[in-house]
């Protein structure tokens, strides 16, 4: 599962959250098509920046995110379910 939403304060960014593939269907580029459906879907609203964050130390997620062009941002929050880690911000052109 993928979803995303378009930032109300910045019309042409769109943020993707909850990339989620099962467990035992990981390894096979789900996780890569699901980004990819969520780059389409941006295109179509001429989003000029889609903006996603990743927890530190998820080594598949930030590998994935690097895969398909992410780059970090600079920016980093604590985790609300976990504020003893962080997520790092990504932002790629669609």
């Amino acid at each position: 599962m993928a979803s995303a939403f378009l930032e109300p304060d910045e019309p042409r960014t769109a943020e993707m959250v909850q990339v989620w593939v099962e467990p035992e269907s990981r390894g096979l580029g789900l996780g890569r098509r699901l980004v990819d459906a969520v780059v389409d879907w941006a295109r179509e609203r001429g989003v000029i920046r889609l903006k996603a964050s990743v927890t530190e130390g998820n080594l598949a997620a930030e590998s994935l995110y690097a895969a398909v062009g992410f780059l970090p941002t600079g920016d980093q929050r604590p985790l609300p379910s976990t504020p003893a880690l962080r997520e790092i911000g990504l932002a790629r052109d669609p």
